[in-house]
């Protein structure tokens, strides 16, 4: 099974070839992201965590909770290895010509403020 994104656009091909388009909104909250009938809690951080770790100062990193799944429009990683019983949760990295960065900002802002409010 193959996916690919354009925008809001979704589309997957099966084994036999036969591909499917839906389109799906993804709306980021304070502490999740919703797409569809899911949603996943979420943490988000910003810039690089290291300078060697090379990512911009103003990419938004969203982190997935509970093991759950990203949706496949924000090309998450996850480096679980099974064989050695890694676990890893998704992780999304959203830069500025992202068409997601304003919105994923915004979220990223309302729980900055809410944990320098506790």
């Amino acid at each position: 099974m193959e996916n690919t994104n354009k925008g809001d656009t979704l589309q997957t091909t099966d084994a036999v070839g036969v591909t499917e388009t839906a389109s799906r909104k993804i709306k980021f909250l304070m502490h999740a992201v919703k797409f569809g009938n899911e949603r996943v809690r979420v943490w988000y951080g910003k810039g690089g965590y290291t300078e060697q770790s090379g990512i911009a100062e103003d990419t938004i990193s969203i982190h997935a909770r509970d093991y759950k799944s990203l949706p496949v429009e924000l090309n998450p990683e996850n480096n679980t290895d099974t064989q050695t019983d890694y676990f890893d949760n998704d992780t999304a990295r959203i830069t500025t010509d992202s068409p997601y960065y304003e919105e994923a900002n915004k979220a990223y802002l309302k729980a900055e403020a809410k944990r320098g409010a506790d």
